[in-house]
């Protein structure tokens, strides 16, 4: 009775307003919908009209029920009476489900896709495609794709299994090579060199030699952790002595960190050999650690962890099997003590090269590899001297690790030759790289392999809509099949995705359980580039730790985000105006290649523009660990280009059908039609070429 009054109150009201207006607008007011869309106005009524007959049939059948039992207004209901009411009404229910479920389906199309009309085909043949598809990825996901497991390449080329004649040749081509270029290296070079640093001839004029600097200014250059006479504590004694000076140039400085490197370097027990340059204006300082006593020393120093050495398993008596990956050995802190105890337990003649991993050259054992023997360096060096900070302000020139060219030949034989482009197994051995160039470079190449395996498993169903949908659109000018195609090529991408990212998860889970990084807790060390001042620690009052006030780091960071997203606005107005310049009319005949030129430069130039500035500020924001200032940069990279590689695309199928300009036309049989989906696919297509 409610429902009829407000209604009949509505419409006396509209009858009011109508009759209110001018005879000319009266009857173009009094019927717009039915003028302009009668079969959406027939087809809402009908189907507000069954859910009606659906509500009353319902509410007949619960008040039939409740009079049968003695219920109603005036009297409470058995509970008992309730349930069994309840219990027969499910056949009834089970009857009405396809009903409501049809209507629940039409009013969800209604409410979030007006104007998409229920088509039976479309949902059929895309049922059928994704089904289709998604049994080719059971297929290739579970019996073709593999994981890059394997640790074949992890001695470089010496125990690799031959296969083929040719295979077995090149092998030994490669060995032959290896060991010839090996040995003429240590001939020439009887300690090989593992990290290199540049400095300034004191001898060669600079222009900024003579510029004078402050001595306090040298205080960033030193890092050193401990509280009371805390400078020291330094080993660049040298430098310190300019820095106690009123006022020295930036040629003393240099001679003066030279000097300390040149002093400091051997007495840890690094091998230092200096040599001038061909033009005489730089000196070249190369620093090596292959004495196998000084690489235990550090090693235990910092309780490096050292992967066990698979024989000492067998040796031990624990079957494995050892062609499975899952059975490489654990890694633990470094310790000789262990031999200590093997020996205690019975196995007399084990030295530490049986405890641990052989990682060192052909002939030349060594339980540290060339990645473990560069951070040992570093982390000696950075551990009292900013070394980053020296290159930045001119006291040295470079540094950086210097290649072993047997492992480069080695690599470039068995991972990077031409021959391999048509290699679609992709393998990557993660080993080997983890070896060579350390643990970031090696999962991004393990996620680089694995995404090139899953996008060979994407190819074929992609070919394949592909075709459907092209196939449609010229024959039919796009009908039932075009649309089924992108519907299911829309939900197979999740689902791909969805695959990919699991098992890159797997994998990665692997690889972090393979090299024990979830036992390993390390304390993050301070960015050498973190400026702060030196405060006594909350746990030791005796230990001093570099601090930023948090007043500043506050407001640096705010203005870097508020740049940041004032960066996102820029490009969003730039793509704005090249949508506005450039009203693309995607047909058969018309290509507008300009546009999509136009937009791929945008792109490449905006990224050339923000990759410096990024790193800018996020060197600005002053962040502590590396952790901290990768993720920084992770989620500063993630917002600017997602706003530069991908706005123009979803402007295209998102915000341009709502503008006055609505879709592009692309051309069918005969005719244009507006399509934002297909417009999509030819301009990424054209953009990305």
């Amino acid at each position: 009775h409610q429902r009829a009054t407000n209604s009949t109150s509505r419409s006396a009201g509209a009858a009011a307003a109508l009759h209110s207006l001018p005879p000319g607008l009266r009857h173009s007011a009094a019927q717009p919908a039915a003028a302009q869309r009668p079969d959406d106005r027939d087809l809402e009524e009908t189907q507000q009209h069954q859910d009606r007959s659906l509500r009353q049939g319902r509410k007949k059948r619960d008040a039939a029920g409740l009079r049968a039992r003695g219920g109603g207004k005036g009297g409470a209901v058995n509970p008992m009476d309730r349930l069994s009411n309840e219990v027969e009404r499910i056949p009834t229910e089970v009857q009405d489900a396809p009903a409501r479920s049809e209507s629940t389906y039409k009013s969800f199309l209604r409410t979030f896709f007006p104007g998409v009309m229920h088509n039976p085909s479309l949902v059929w043949i895309s049922v059928a495609l994704v089904a289709l598809v998604s049994l080719w990825f059971v297929l290739y996901f579970g019996f073709v794709y593999s994981a890059d497991r394997e640790d074949d390449l992890a001695t470089m080329g010496r125990d690799l299994d031959p296969g083929s004649p040719g295979q077995q040749a090149r092998l030994r081509r490669l060995r032959d090579t290896g060991a010839k270029l090996f040995s003429r290296l240590r001939a020439s070079d009887p300690a090989a060199t593992d990290i290199v640093m540049v400095f300034h001839h004191p001898k060669h004029f600079y222009d900024d030699g003579p510029e004078v600097l402050e001595g306090k200014k040298l205080d960033r250059y030193f890092i050193v952790q401990h509280s009371g006479a805390w400078l020291g504590n330094t080993p660049f004694e040298t430098l310190l002595m300019e820095r106690e000076k009123p006022t020295t140039t930036k040629t003393d400085a240099r001679i003066a960190v030279l000097t300390d490197m040149c002093t400091f370097l051997p007495e840890l027990g690094f091998e230092v050999t200096p040599f001038c340059s061909i033009d005489g204006d730089e000196i070249f300082l190369r620093v090596s650690l292959r004495k196998e006593a000084t690489i235990r020393y550090h090693l235990k120093r910092v309780r490096w962890w050292c992967q066990l050495n698979p024989r000492l398993i067998e040796r031990m008596g624990i079957e494995q099997p050892a062609d499975e990956a899952a059975s490489s050995p654990p890694y633990l802190p470094y310790s000789a003590k262990v031999c200590e105890r093997l020996k205690e337990a019975g196995f007399a003649d084990i030295t530490v090269q049986d405890v641990y991993r052989d990682l060192g050259e052909p002939g030349q054992p060594s339980i540290a590899g060339s990645v473990d023997r560069i951070r040992l360096i570093m982390d000696q060096i950075t551990e009292h001297f900013d070394i980053d900070a020296a290159v930045e302000n001119g006291l040295l020139v470079a540094y950086y690790p210097v290649h072993e060219q047997r492992k480069l030949e080695v690599f470039r034989e068995v991972w990077g030759r031409m021959a391999l482009v048509l290699d679609m197994s992709f393998y990557q051995p993660l080993q080997a790289l983890r070896g060579y160039f350390g643990s970031r470079i090696t999962f991004f190449m393990a996620w680089t392999g694995l995404y090139c395996k899953a996008l060979c498993g994407l190819m074929i169903p992609a070919i394949l809509i592909a075709v459907l949908m092209w196939s449609d659109w010229y024959v039919n000018g796009g009908g039932v099949v075009l649309a089924a195609s992108q519907v299911a090529f829309g939900v197979l991408i999740i689902f791909w995705a969805a695959v990919t990212f699991r098992l890159y998860q797997q994998q990665q889970g692997f690889l972090l359980a393979d090299w024990d990084w979830n036992k390993r807790r390390s304390v993050a060390r301070d960015r050498p580039e973190f400026q702060g001042e030196f405060v006594p620690s909350d746990l030791n009052a005796q230990t001093m730790m570099r601090r930023a006030p948090p007043t500043k780091l506050a407001l640096s960071r705010t203005a870097s985000r508020l740049l940041v997203a004032s960066m996102c606005l820029l490009s969003l107005g730039i793509f704005y105006v090249w949508s506005t310049v450039f009203q693309v009319s995607v047909t058969a005949q018309d290509l507008n290649i300009t546009a999509y030129v136009v937009l791929g430069i945008l792109i490449k130039v905006l990224d050339m523009i923000y990759t410096p500035i990024l790193l800018q500020l996020n060197e600005f924001e002053n962040y502590r660990t590396e952790a901290e200032f990768n993720n920084a940069l992770i989620w500063k990279t993630f917002a600017i280009q997602g706003i530069t590689y991908y706005f123009p695309f979803l402007y295209l199928v998102v915000i341009q059908r709502h503008t006055a300009a609505g879709c592009p036309s692309v051309m069918g049989l005969g005719n244009a039609t507006a399509d934002c989906v297909m417009s999509l696919q030819i301009e990424l297509v054209a953009t990305l070429l």
